[in-house]
């Protein structure tokens, strides 16, 4: 099994955010599958890969905290201002209702 596929698992029963799986993804897919020679620096949007970065830390305190049965607050990293969220996150019919 693949780690993305754990990691999917994972979001399918509520124990991670399926943004920061796409996040990993990104980050991931970029350093294996780098962009040639004719890349230029300066077009890089450091921003966004300094929040996927971010979202990745989180991401990986949330495999932890499932890991070790963890409930409860933490700082999500994900998010501009790192504010105190709880884990597991809300599941998705709890954030549409």
């Amino acid at each position: 099994m693949r780690a993305i596929d754990r990691m999917k698992w994972l979001a399918d029963n509520g124990g991670a955010n399926p943004a920061l799986i796409d996040a990993w993804r990104s980050l991931r897919n970029r350093s294996v599958h780098p962009i040639g020679r004719d890349f230029d620096i300066a077009s890089l949007d450091f921003q966004k890969v300094v929040d996927e970065l971010h979202s990745v830390t989180t991401l990986l305190y949330q495999i932890v905290f499932h890991l070790i049965g963890y409930r409860g607050p933490h700082t999500d990293y994900a998010s501009h201002g790192f504010p105190e969220t709880v884990y597991p996150p809300l599941s998705r019919t709890a954030e549409a209702g």
